[in-house]
């Protein structure tokens, strides 16, 4: 049996979306890209310490981009709603 899969750096970030599912999510860049986030697919490369996560793929949301980025490059999660931040960089948990 093979060794258990150790959460990457990006976990957080990728819990937070999953918890958010259906929910739109901004999410910032570090680039300053922001994406609005209504579903997420994601995985973690062999080796790879982050993340990477493409967007509104499963289901496909009407309108919405797809989008592809690595955990590593998020700087905060907003509810466009209330506009809350959800998680924020360096603040390593949710607000």
């Amino acid at each position: 049996m093979g060794e258990p899969v150790t959460p990457g750096l990006g976990v957080l970030i990728v819990e937070i979306l999953e918890r958010r599912t259906g929910i739109e999510t901004t999410v910032e860049m570090a680039t300053g890209e922001a994406y609005a986030v209504f579903n997420i697919a994601w995985g973690r490369d062999m080796g790879a310490a982050w993340e990477h996560v493409t967007t509104n793929i499963s289901p496909e949301v009407e309108g919405a981009s797809l989008d592809f980025f690595m955990t590593d490059d998020v700087v905060r999660l907003e509810d466009p709603r209330t506009g809350e931040t959800l998680w924020k960089k360096d603040s390593g948990a949710q607000c």
